[in-house]
């Protein structure tokens, strides 16, 4: 008898429980059967949308650049046509023969790579070595990049302590070669030396 009462007495607080719940809830939405509709649905279909609704078509905003290029941008709101320069898209790409002056310099040996704006000093390597001005070998450290193991047939010893040393402005580099991006006029030097 004890363990029925103790049932009865659960049962009762649970039944307590969702009556004051229920009667929350008829309290604070005394209507639901004429509930205000929701404010905005989205449409499945843009395009009925536009038709039936017309206070829901998009804005359409045409922002010539000098070069007249304008790039459409389409959401589920309809379609915007904006200029190149817009904060969604990506920067404009720069003049395809806008390049930098560099100057590399490996064993006493200058060299002037062709790169544009923006280019690791990795890639005005790869720029030589396929011009056939410069040989080289890295080798890739996962999260680090590129670490030079070879210039011109001079490896790296780690018999003798001598490794290639890259120096920026002649400063010696605190960042890998494909984590530093090349700024007009940088002097890139590759030193031999006993480390």
């Amino acid at each position: 008898m004890p363990n029925s009462n103790k049932l009865l007495h659960r049962l009762l607080i649970f039944l307590i429980f969702i009556s004051v719940f229920a009667a929350t809830y008829l309290f604070l939405n005394p209507d639901n059967n004429n509930a205000s509709p929701p404010l905005y649905t989205a449409p499945t279909n843009t395009a009925a949308a536009l038709q039936t609704e017309p206070d829901l078509k998009p804005a359409v905003l045409k922002n010539k650049t000098s070069d007249s290029n304008e790039k459409t941008v389409t959401s589920s709101a309809g379609t915007n046509t904006a200029s190149n320069t817009s904060p969604l898209s990506p920067p404009p790409p720069t003049n395809s023969t806008e390049t930098i002056p560099v100057t590399f310099k490996i064993e006493d040996r200058e060299y002037n790579p062709t790169v544009k704006p923006g280019a690791t000093a990795y890639e005005a390597m790869v720029a030589l070595r396929e011009s056939n001005e410069i040989s080289f070998s890295t080798k890739v450290f996962s999260g680090l990049g590129h670490f030079v193991e070879e210039i011109n047939s001079q490896k790296n010893s780690p018999s003798t302590g001598f490794y290639w040393t890259f120096y920026i402005n002649n400063e010696e580099a605190k960042v890998g070669i494909s984590n530093y991006t090349l700024k007009p006029n940088d002097l890139i030097t590759w030193r031999y030396e006993n480390k």
